[in-house]
């Protein structure tokens, strides 16, 4: 997805299909550039997000954790639904969790 952001790559070239599964297409992260945030928050995710939606009926993103990086506060700006998991047992006891909805 980098090369693609960065204007290296096309969207096709990035895309990998899945061998035996098919319209399922991955598009791995590609080289780690100098400032993640600033390709993410480039025109060319709302292009790809909107080329991609031409194509296919579901679109799921992986991130970092939100604490970890901007890239999931960025990312949930183009989604239409944001789901975030939670490592319940590393809380500490006295912290309770309350459903999220977005």
């Amino acid at each position: 997805m980098s090369s693609y952001l960065a204007g290296v790559s096309s969207l096709d070239l990035v895309s990998v299909p899945h061998p035996t599964i098919p319209n399922l297409v991955a598009i791995p992260t590609g080289p780690l550039p100098p400032n993640p945030a600033d390709l993410l928050s480039s025109h060319k995710l709302v292009e790809a997000i909107a080329e991609l939606r031409t194509k296919f009926k579901f679109i799921v993103i992986d991130s970092p954790p939100v604490m970890a990086a901007t890239d999931a506060v960025i990312l949930s700006v183009q989604a239409t639904a944001f789901f975030s998991s939670f490592a319940v047992a590393k809380l500490p006891r006295k912290r309770s969790l309350a459903p999220v909805i977005c």
